[in-house]
């Protein structure tokens, strides 16, 4: 997580291109990067719209797309962005430009005060203030504050408990998000990951709500009503560890649910039933692996289920 952002001289993807191109529509869209820039160019055959590149949000397997700012100090996010899949450049997906028009509105789209406090404050640290935008103070990344909120007073006094001798500190100064409830923590997570009312306001169809974990993941029969502890997303995935990407690592959350055998189904009170086909990476079935084409990339649904060979049903 502490990848989800950077400057974009910072970017690796970007500096292991001296050139990307793309055209489409009409235009040809062209990054190139030397000497720690990244400029950013779109012509029309006739007029080119330049500017430099500030931000890159992402990094891994998926891509990057970038941001700029104008001397007023608007933000704009650019058309393209770059995937790894490809090795190249594809259009911001749902930023396609798909005929010739203005010339700046086919380089980028205007972020707004509200959407760029969402933006940053899902890929940076401390990068609002009072409810407001400021990118002065902000950390690239997601650290320790994005979750826990600030730490000085957490610091502080688990630093006097020291001095003091005091080894057990029943109110140590920080907001600890593994003690809400099952629904409250997967809006936690779904802040940044997806959750409901991303799906509402956005309307996504079919496979592309895959993107959206939390919600796909409360979308599972066996969330049931008022949800389950054993469901929620960090019974699967430390945020303080890097992401495991070995089916196997997953097996263990499965068997909080689901009995290993018939023998153990019958001494136990788990609620769901033992498999009759595997005993082992059981993601591997019942998280589909989904293909989304202006992603370039395959995600692993959440909706847990028991998937039918060929079958078409988000």
């Amino acid at each position: 997580m502490a990848l989800t952002a950077m400057l974009a001289k910072d970017s690796a993807d970007l500096q292991a291109h001296e050139a990307l191109e793309f055209s489409s529509g009409g235009y040809h869209y062209e990054i190139k990067s030397k000497a720690g820039e990244s400029s950013y160019s779109v012509t029309d055959g006739t007029n080119t719209f330049k500017t430099s590149l500030v931000w890159a949000f992402g990094s891994g397997p998926v891509g990057q797309t970038y941001l700029f700012e104008r001397v007023n100090g608007e933000i704009f996010e650019a058309r393209v962005s770059y995937f790894d899949a490809l090795q190249g450049l594809d259009f911001t997906p749902m930023l396609v430009v798909n005929s010739a028009g203005d010339l700046e509105s086919a380089a980028a789209r205007f972020v707004g005060p509200e959407e760029r406090v969402r933006c940053f404050s899902c890929h940076a640290t401390g990068s609002t203030i009072a409810g407001r935008f400021d990118e002065r103070p902000v950390a690239l990344g997601v650290s320790c504050e994005a979750c826990h909120g600030p730490g000085r007073r957490h610091a502080d006094t688990m630093r006097m408990a020291r001095m003091e001798g005091i080894e057990e500190v029943p109110e140590k100064g920080i907001y600890n998000p593994a003690e809400l409830g099952p629904a409250d923590a997967m809006d936690f997570c779904g802040a940044c990951h997806g959750a409901m009312w991303d799906v509402v306001l956005t309307e996504p169809k079919g496979t592309k709500t895959v993107r959206f974990e939390p919600y796909r993941l409360q979308d599972s029969k066996c969330w049931g009503k008022d949800g389950d502890a054993r469901l929620i997303c960090t019974a699967c995935h430390d945020p303080h560890k890097a992401l495991e990407r070995n089916a196997e690592g997953y097996d263990g959350a499965c068997l909080r649910c689901h009995p290993s055998s018939k023998e153990e189904e019958r001494v136990t009170k788990l609620p769901g039933k033992v498999c009759p086909v595997g005993k082992s990476k059981c993601v591997g079935c019942h998280m589909a692996n989904v293909y989304i084409p202006e992603m370039h990339h395959s995600f692993h649904d959440h909706k847990i289920r028991i998937l039918r060979v060929a079958s078409t049903r988000h």
